[in-house]
């Protein structure tokens, strides 16, 4: 099912489905399939009981992390699905079970291009026509703005909410890309646009802008959850985590999750300091200037009300755990791993300080192999860029190594979503890439310079993914990037080590990637995944 769904990998050639770089792509494609949204939202909902008309109907809903809670509902069910994953997501419900108490959903994800339409992803309406009916699609910008079909489909979702009562459940679905798809904007829709575009411009974390949305926009902080409360129904949040951590109150600007009056209102004095100390103030609308320069006593009151539970369906962690047991999986065609162990699921910051972390790793891990004493720990003197707790995991992985024979590779797994500044591009021109490819390119340039050491007799070699788990890398058509020891090398043979450094420099990792050949290809091109749970990073050592 995964490589059906991740189209790129299904045209891999004879050659390279024996290698070690095909087994990374399987198990990325394999991490990919355990967040397919329809799947999660189908393992996450179960009805209890047979739906008729006049009994209470149960539903349960289970998180990613086995949390469970029933929901006893009187009255109908009705859903909202929201962001980039929303499509798959809402194909998910049991809609034809619930029948005549299905009350009505919308749903509100970006315009799919041609690509992802051909592709079969993203919503499909009920066969039958009296569900399907009852369901109103729209389809927004993919620039994270808000647009006249945004505020449309946010008014859909007003309405279906007014017309709940108690007894009523409402199902929301929230994904990342959500903040730009649901909007009820307290300003001008073109103020509004300008706002978010001078803070999302201007390297605001999304924390910070998220804190200013929260007063220029009703639904976010809360909002929908507020609405719910007015009306009298009960909500549950299925959520499809794109951020490090998987903070409720920042994925797609937590309309679902209460938050108080002071923590709103500090977050976003702080979030104003910022603007103040970056200028971004001055360029502010005057409309947006004056709500966010209000009274804080104007934010909205929490809700502490227990018609309201989110649920964490899937998450990065749930792709890299699929991924790990590819790996470990004997039956797999190609080198066997015998150790894979998950670093981190927090890979953050400048992406070229992750790179120095991940390069750390592979050269602690080879230390250790050559070292007989089986208690040794990675030297973090040796290593500063290694992270707290990076010693012990890599002593883990070659322990179970050591375990099983030694007679084949070691995975770390991770996952996150690492930061490019760009400002420091060569000549001030900025190549076609995204930070997952140049995450792969710096990488790259390290492991070219990887020492001829053996380890019992034999030389042992790194191979790394990297790439998004929505099978895009910024406004490219690919994902990532697959290198080795050999990539660099063999890249600036074929095109020059200038050109290579200057694609480095220029960001243009999308261009060398795809120039540099390799067998799979270094540019990593799966397709479209109609999911998104942030990027994978896959590093494997190897003889």
């Amino acid at each position: 099912a995964a490589v059906l769904r991740i189209s790129g990998l299904s045209r891999m050639s004879a050659a390279a489905a024996s290698t070690v770089g095909s087994r990374l792509c399987d198990a990325f494609a394999a991490g990919v399939a355990a967040v397919d949204p329809e799947s999660l939202v189908r393992r996450s909902i179960e009805l209890l009981s047979d739906v008729q008309d006049g009994e209470v109907l149960r539903l349960r809903i289970r998180s990613s992390a086995g949390e469970c809670r029933d929901f006893d509902v009187a009255g109908g069910v009705g859903f909202v699905a929201f962001g980039k994953a929303a499509g798959g997501m809402a194909c998910g419900l049991p809609l034809a079970r619930l029948g005549r108490r299905f009350l009505g959903g919308v749903v509100l994800a970006p315009a799919p291009t041609r690509a992802e339409r051909s592709a079969g992803l993203g919503f499909r309406l009920p066969d039958d026509s009296g569900l399907a009916s009852r369901i109103r699609v729209f389809e927004g910008p993919r620039d994270n703005l808000p647009d006249e079909t945004v505020l449309m489909g946010s008014r859909a979702v007003s309405d279906l909410i007014d017309s709940l009562g108690p007894g009523d459940l409402l199902v929301a679905m929230v994904t990342g890309g959500g903040s730009a798809l649901l909007a009820w904007p307290r300003l001008p829709l073109p103020d509004y646009r300008a706002a978010t575009r001078a803070l999302s411009t201007a390297g605001f974390s999304i924390a910070e802008l998220n804190a200013v949305r929260a007063r220029l926009d009703a639904v976010k902080a809360g909002g929908l959850a507020l609405r719910c409360r007015a009306r009298g129904c009960q909500l549950a949040g299925l959520v499809l985590s794109d951020v490090v951590g998987d903070p409720l109150e920042v994925i797609a600007s937590g309309p679902t999750v209460p938050v108080a009056p002071a923590a709103a209102g500090a977050a976003l004095q702080a979030a104003l300091e910022t603007a103040r100390l970056r200028g971004v103030d001055a360029r502010l609308p005057p409309t947006a200037l004056k709500l966010l320069q209000a009274d804080e006593a104007a934010a909205p009151a929490p809700v502490a009300a227990p018609a309201v539970a989110n649920f964490i369906v899937g998450n990065n962690r749930t792709a890299l755990e699929a991924a790990r047991l590819r790996l470990l999986d004997a039956g797999a065609p190609g080198t066997r791993f015998l150790a894979a162990v998950v670093m981190t699921t927090e890979l953050a910051g400048d992406v070229s300080a992750v790179a120095e972390r991940v390069h750390a790793w592979l050269a602690s891990l080879l230390r250790l192999m050559l070292r007989a004493d089986a208690a040794d720990t990675a030297d973090t003197a040796d290593f500063p860029s290694l992270g707290e707790g990076d010693a012990a995991k890599l002593a883990e992985a070659v322990a179970i190594w050591r375990a099983a024979g030694g007679s084949g590779g070691i995975a770390l797994l991770a996952g996150g979503e690492p930061t490019v500044d760009t400002t420091g591009a060569l000549n001030g021109v900025i190549g076609v890439g995204g930070r997952a490819g140049h995450l792969a390119l710096l990488l790259a340039e390290r492991l070219g310079r990887w020492p001829a050491e053996t380890v019992q007799g034999r030389p042992w070699r790194p191979t790394v993914l990297t790439a998004g788990t929505d099978g895009i890398d910024g406004p490219t058509e690919a994902a990532g990037g697959l290198v080795d020891s050999d990539t660099w090398p063999r890249a600036a043979a074929r095109l020059g080590e200038g050109r290579c450094r200057a694609a480095l420099a220029g960001f243009d990792s999308h261009s060398l990637l795809a120039e540099a050949g390799g067998e799979p290809p270094a540019l990593f091109q799966p397709g479209l995944t109609g999911t998104n749970v942030m990027d994978l990073v896959i590093a494997a050592l190897h003889d």
